[in-house]
């Protein structure tokens, strides 16, 4: 902006120690924005939160993969005297157990999405030393094939499982985006607050070095009786209002420019923020942020999935209270040996096939009120899913109007500000040739402070917006790109 050279030139002379020791350093808002935010603390724990996220996802898509496990018992030693009843005659009599027994298997495990069951295929040997007896046995399985699945919607839930694992997986990679965005707008407010405080001590520094000047004059028109005694003590008075309002806004903008300073994780003690031109879109429609919107944004997706999770759970209670039943299957082969050899020999079949039903007859009601629970809750969700979506186009409309209406507000803010400011040198002038009073004059630094506040009012609100309706649509209206592209 314009008099930042001589508000630097003004700051040499209040605090030179400070600018030898340490050059000030300037923080530009994209740089901010886009290059520290990024390096920030809090973007590299949104970062690391990510990361779990995807490998998360990796996990459920490996765990669709046949697994191979491997099981390993050495030692499972027992020595102890157990109660045993005789066969014969009834008696009782206590046998010493002194034995030791261990165990190893390969198992490989498929979850079947065809049918929603499981698969395992694998392989066992158990080997039994009798201490007591000095015997020793060996147990083997040498192959085994096992399946086991519900009868009805085994299916069906295995693909609610996969399409919500889909959808969030999508759904976190948009909410990474969505973060490191708010955490944009959040560094966007820190940065403003402290550029409106450096605004103010700027523009009161240039005034109170001006009202300097404007006192002399005063003095001088006091002496020769162009003014009166009550005229110099309110130019007086406002120039150590403008060296007060100064120190405070200086203060202020120091504690804020470290606030801003700490949050991107930056060491810097001291600087200057660039007042930042206007570089963002003219017009933004509504129909395009709309478009950008329901394909990027994680709220709309969420509601999604809310919606498949609220089926799955009727769906869940509706095959839970009515009719059902499991089925598992086992085939193989096994032996029995004194030594390993033998107990791969000769192997005997292993054949077993189990099947339950479970078919609930009479309970009261109580099942057929759990399915008017979850189909209550199912359309609940639904209704509600609908009224946020309906809010959220609200809430677009409005985020659009405000930034297309604050861009307006800029340009003509900026043009006041610049005006007010040359007339308030003007008014110097003319006050040193008597064509205005010290209540013009006044007017004139008053005018000049509030066109600033409009000014920076305007820029605040403007870059807010917009950075609100790239968040929500997570998409850049300037570089044209979604922000999956530019963060990931």
């Amino acid at each position: 902006m314009k008099g930042g050279a001589l508000y630097l030139f003004f700051l040499c002379l209040l605090f030179p120690s400070q600018l030898t020791a340490q050059e000030l350093s300037t923080l530009r808002l994209n740089e901010v924005l886009h290059v520290y935010v990024l390096q920030s603390p809090v973007a590299q724990i949104e970062q690391k939160e990510h990361q779990n996220d995807l490998l998360q996802y990796e996990n459920y898509r490996k765990g669709l993969l046949p697994s191979v496990s491997f099981s390993f018992n050495p030692v499972a030693f027992n020595r102890s005297l157990r109660l045993l009843q005789s066969p014969e005659d009834g008696s009782y009599s206590s046998v010493e157990d002194y034995a030791n027994s261990s165990s190893a298997g390969i198992t490989i495990s498929q979850r079947i999405g065809f049918t929603g069951g499981s698969l395992q295929i694998g392989t066992n040997l158990s080997y039994l030393n009798e201490f007591s007896d000095k015997r020793h046995s060996f147990t083997t399985s040498p192959f085994f094939v096992s399946y086991s699945q519900q009868l009805w919607g085994g299916r069906k839930l295995f693909l609610f499982d996969k399409k919500i694992q889909e959808a969030e997986h999508s759904i976190s990679i948009k909410k990474y985006c969505s973060k490191i965005s708010k955490i944009q707008e959040e560094a966007l407010e820190l940065f403003f607050i402290a550029l409106s405080h450096q605004l103010e001590s700027e523009l009161t520094l240039l005034n109170s070095a001006a009202n300097d000047t404007l006192l002399s004059i005063a003095k001088t028109k006091l002496t020769h009786g162009h003014i009166t005694e009550y005229d110099y003590r309110q130019v007086e008075l406002q120039t150590i209002e403008l060296q007060l309002n100064y120190r405070l806004a200086r203060k202020q903008y120091e504690e804020s420019f470290r606030a801003l300073c700490t949050y991107l994780g930056l060491e810097r003690n001291n600087g200057r923020l660039i007042l930042p031109d206007f570089d963002l879109p003219s017009l933004i429609e509504r129909q395009e942020v709309e478009y950008y919107v329901k394909q990027n944004n994680p709220t709309l997706t969420e509601q999604e999935v809310n919606r498949l999770e609220a089926e799955k759970d009727f769906f869940n209670a509706k095959m839970e209270t009515r009719f059902n039943g499991n089925l598992s299957l086992n085939y193989g082969i096994n032996q029995y040996a004194e030594n390993f050899t033998d107990a791969y020999r000769h192997a005997n079949k292993l054949q077993t096939v189990t099947l339950s039903f479970q078919i609930p007859i009479w309970q009261w009601g109580i099942n057929r009120n759990k399915r008017k629970i979850a189909r209550n809750t199912y359309q609940a969700r639904n209704l509600e899913i609908e009224n946020i979506i309906r809010k959220f186009r609200d809430e677009i409309k409005e985020c659009t109007d405000n930034y297309n209406h604050s861009v307006g507000l800029w340009q003509l803010s900026e043009r006041a500000y610049k005006l007010s400011r040359e007339q308030y040198q003007l008014a110097i002038k003319s006050f040193a040739l008597g064509h205005v009073s010290v209540y013009e004059l006044t007017d004139a630094l008053q005018k000049q402070h509030e066109t600033m506040l409009q000014f920076y009012s305007a820029m605040r609100d403007t870059y807010a917006a917009y950075y609100r309706l790239r968040g929500m649509a997570l998409y850049d209206f300037k570089e044209k790109k979604n922000l999956e592209e530019i963060y990931l």
